[in-house]
């Protein structure tokens, strides 16, 4: 006989039965775990349901809070979950039994006028309900299908019963009683079928089972007073878990905790399944009597009809789609929002929009972060270096010595240069008003704080970073940067009060508070030959040099420590200066200067020099 084709198979409804010689087998589908007999689905959730006189609530493991929700008014109510259909069956008032989905939706009545039930479960594959005759003190089966109810005569000698629940693994009804037949397995297929196991350590008062078969009960013990948590193996092995009350408690365990209801204390306590260390505590309202341990299917864990373009929160028995920031609700699909349509950039930035994003960048004139643009009042203003002269976009040539290494003061605008002179210059924008602000000075590279008249500088001899005051000439080494060497490049952010500096050793970025003197490192595994920092945005722009592929790389890091590559390389040494939109890079092999934007990193243009360019910097003019 091919039990599979005939259905007389008890195989799950997600399993695959496969038959042999006088036989089958069960085996879950992809997904599901399980025995093929009763298979569960991989992706489930525990969720929690209590009762007290008035109402029933839930909480959901796996929302991570300690808070529980309202599920439905029901009064003096009795739980019971269907393992097998995943419902809720509820026992209320002493007189009616209903079926309600875990939502809380579709409530179903099955019975009425069921006046004995002291405690019952239900075997969901029958659809037979079990029970405690409180006026005989029996067992009783109650088939929903034709209502049939009638004593289970195999269990009549069994007394002082005291609790039940269905072992779906082995198809046995597990029952707990007061009396030295602590626990009795009834063995379902088999009617005739009842095994004992003893135990003398006190009176057995609740239970529940496992998925693999473990019974987990609670006994009370006269002699100390306590009602303590046993667990017993399939193979009968019982053992004492060390967990106790003074007060009355029920207990439900999923595959990660053990809850016990702390009736006495208006609790769940929540502890460790593997180590029994108790982990966190749930409040519940008074004279909470009831608990069970319910399993919901995660739809957002297995296949969901959510867009591409939503976040899935699951929901008892349900689930909701949610579209992501960046996107609306269009039917079932979730559509990007153009953000530029609706003005959310200021009236003085340029909008670009993005699938679930945007981004505005301030004009030319203009500086802010692309939401709020103030206007600058200044003129980008580009000079670059030669052998014998600083050029500018604007016309401007200054005849100077050989090896130039350009600073600006932002706070005076004016432009500064050290030359083969050892002197350092500095000069209005226009190439007028040449001072010299220090004589015979012995400077790698420098950077100035125009604000405060301090010259931060690279001594090419110590390879120390010095201070100069230049109002005093008083000179010292900087002690906070005493520890740091293979020092490439400096500059200042005069905004936020820093001195930036590119090392060509771990850390490649490290910026010193010239107020506090602390230091900040931004980690990442690189060379910094160079750089320029965007003070309003908080960034630097560097350039990383790897040995192995023998290119120079830009990099862009954030003072929060985030460093990104911008995938752009060069084969030879280059120097950097940006405006408020734009990214230059002075290519000395190539003898030109590439203008990159800063938001798409399109290159946008092309500047041909002459003449062996060294160094760029960007000045602002008013």
């Amino acid at each position: 006989v091919d039990e599979c084709v005939s259905g007389s198979n008890n195989c799950h409804d997600n399993a695959n039965c496969t038959n042999t010689v006088g036989s089958y087998t069960c085996q879950c589908k992809e997904g599901f775990t399980g025995n093929g007999v009763e298979c569960e689905d991989l992706c489930q959730v525990p969720i929690l349901y209590y009762a007290n006189s008035s109402t029933i609530d839930t909480y959901n493991t796996k929302a991570g809070n300690l808070s529980s929700n309202f599920f439905l008014r029901s009064p003096d109510s009795q739980l019971v979950y269907d393992k097998h259909n995943r419902q809720i069956l509820i026992y209320a008032s002493g007189t009616t039994l209903s079926r309600v989905t875990l939502d809380g939706s579709n409530i179903t009545t099955l019975a009425t006028d069921e006046e004995h039930i002291r405690r019952f479960t239900y075997d969901g594959r029958r659809n037979i309900i079990y029970y405690i005759h409180d006026a005989r003190d029996a067992i009783h089966m109650l088939n929903l299908t034709n209502m049939q109810d009638n004593e289970i005569g195999a269990l009549a000698l069994i007394s002082n019963i005291q609790d039940l629940d269905i072992d779906v693994l082995n198809d046995c009804l597990v029952i707990v009683t007061a009396s030295n037949l602590s626990i009795v397995l009834y063995d379902l297929r088999e009617s005739s079928s009842v095994r004992v196991i003893t135990y003398d350590g006190g009176s057995g008062q609740s239970l529940y089972v496992f998925e693999d078969g473990t019974i987990y009960w609670v006994i009370y013990n006269p002699s100390t007073g306590r009602f303590i948590i046993l667990c017993t193996s399939k193979a009968g092995v019982t053992r004492n878990l060390g967990i106790w009350y003074n007060g009355e408690i029920r207990v439900v365990v999923d595959r990660l905790y053990i809850y016990v209801l702390d009736k006495d204390n208006n609790r769940i306590d929540i502890y460790s399944r593997r180590t029994l260390m108790k982990l966190g505590e749930l409040p519940v309202p008074p004279s909470v009597c009831e608990l069970i341990l319910a399993f919901d299917i995660d739809e957002c864990c297995s296949n969901n009809t959510c867009h591409m373009n939503a976040t899935c929160s699951d929901t008892p028995g349900s689930f909701v789609c949610t579209c992501n920031e960046g996107f609306e609700p269009s039917g079932d699909d979730c559509l990007d929002i153009n953000e530029c349509d609706r003005g959310y950039c200021d009236p003085n930035a340029d909008c670009v929009n993005s699938q679930g994003s945007f981004y505005c960048t301030c004009r030319s004139g203009f500086v802010g972060n692309g939401l709020n643009c103030t206007e600058t009042c200044e003129d980008e203003i580009l000079f670059y270096s030669t052998s014998s002269r600083i050029i500018s976009n604007s016309s401007v040539s200054i005849p100077t010595a050989d090896n130039n290494i350009l600073g600006y003061d932002k706070y005076n605008r004016r432009l500064l240069y050290y030359d083969d002179t050892e002197n350092l210059y500095s000069v209005g924008l226009n190439g007028l008003n040449s001072t010299v602000l220090i004589n015979k000075a012995y400077i790698a590279e420098f950077a100035y704080d125009g604000e405060r008249g301090v010259l931060y500088y690279l001594n090419r001899l110590t390879l120390k970073i010095n201070s100069v005051n230049i109002s005093n000439g008083e000179d010292a080494p900087v002690q906070a940067l005493d520890s740091y060497s293979d020092i490439k490049g400096m500059e200042m952010d005069t905004k936020n009060r820093y001195l930036v500096i590119a090392k060509s050793s771990l850390p490649p970025i490290v910026r010193l508070d010239i107020i506090s003197f602390e230091t900040q490192e931004i980690n990442f595994d690189g060379s910094a030959q160079a750089l320029s920092v965007d003070q309003d945005n908080e960034v630097v722009y560097w350039v990383n040099f790897v040995v192995s592929t023998d290119k120079h790389y830009l990099m862009r890091s954030s003072y929060t420590g985030e460093t990104v590559p911008l995938n752009v390389s060069y084969d030879g040494e280059i120097d950097l200066a940006q405006d408020y939109m734009h990214l230059y890079v002075l290519d000395k092999e190539n003898d030109r200067i590439d203008k990159y934007n800063k938001r798409t990193w399109v290159e946008i243009n092309v500047f041909n020099i002459n003449d062996g360019p060294q160094r760029l910097i960007i000045a602002f003019g008013e």
